[in-house]
């Protein structure tokens, strides 16, 4: 009898939880749709603009943060899949966006040269052992890292809606004219609606797994939480200015 009262409660609570989710979900779609109701498609552009430099000032504004922004070229490379997300992340994080130049070796002549008439200085036989990287140092690298890898989720999941989209747009093509009724136009958004939904739940798992290790990492060494509610709050907007602007195309065209 114990263990059925047990297996009740467990039963009951993943229920509560799940209606909890839901609600959440539906809130936060609403909330889409009246901004979608509220704002142009351009102004909804320049929202998602002013919410992307938001988190670049705060990130720039952080001594211990060392990451850039994406380039024209590195997002078209990720979307082609030239460019995987894993190397994108490591160019990220090079201070001088991934065009280092080696220093050149000096030519003869030049101040920095050693004359024909004087040898060069012999070089020591042992090398000094090189020092390890401080704590402060491996914390500096994986803060950059995990904001960039946030930097590369937008990215990856800008480019995933987006050909979804496209996806869609020629799925509308091929209805013949004639069957382009409301029934089969509905049953079409609906259909990406619901993968829509599946993608931002996909989205959410990988963000949620990102912040997770953020607030550890910064608990361990004292910094700044102040960063975490930035990236969660930043990533909440980014996705419901996202998803206003999509809303706002289909009720342009009275699909929703």
């Amino acid at each position: 009898m114990k263990l059925w009262k047990k297996i009740l409660c467990v039963l009951v609570l993943a229920l509560l939880l799940a209606a909890a989710a839901l609600a959440a979900w539906q809130r936060e779609n609403l909330n889409a749709l009246a901004q979608a109701q509220k704002y142009t498609q351009e102004e909804l552009e320049e929202k998602l603009a002013e919410n992307s430099r938001v988190i670049q000032e705060a990130v720039a504004a952080a001594p211990e943060i060392t990451v850039r922004d994406l380039t024209d070229d590195e997002r078209q490379a990720l979307r082609d899949g030239t460019l995987s997300k894993e190397t994108l992340v490591e160019q990220l994080l090079e201070a001088d966006g991934g065009a280092g130049e080696t220093e050149a070796p000096p030519t003869p002549g030049s101040a920095d040269a050693p004359s024909p008439q004087e040898p060069a200085q012999a070089q020591p036989q042992a090398q000094q052992p090189q020092s390890q990287p401080s704590a402060a140092e491996d914390y500096r690298k994986r803060l950059s890292a995990l904001i960039a890898e946030v930097y590369v989720l937008r990215e990856e999941y800008t480019i995933s809606l987006e050909n979804m989209e496209s996806t869609a747009k020629a799925d509308y093509r091929a209805i013949p004219a004639d069957k382009r009724t409301k029934t089969a136009l509905a049953g079409l958004v609906s259909t990406y609606l619901s993968r829509g939904s599946a993608l931002e739940k996909e989205c959410d798992r990988k963000m949620d797994a990102i912040v997770a290790e953020l607030e550890t990492l910064i608990q361990e060494n004292r910094g700044d939480m102040t960063l975490v509610d930035l990236v969660v709050n930043t990533y909440a907007d980014e996705k419901s200015l996202k998803k206003a602007w999509y809303m706002s195309k289909l009720e342009k065209r009275g699909l929703i």
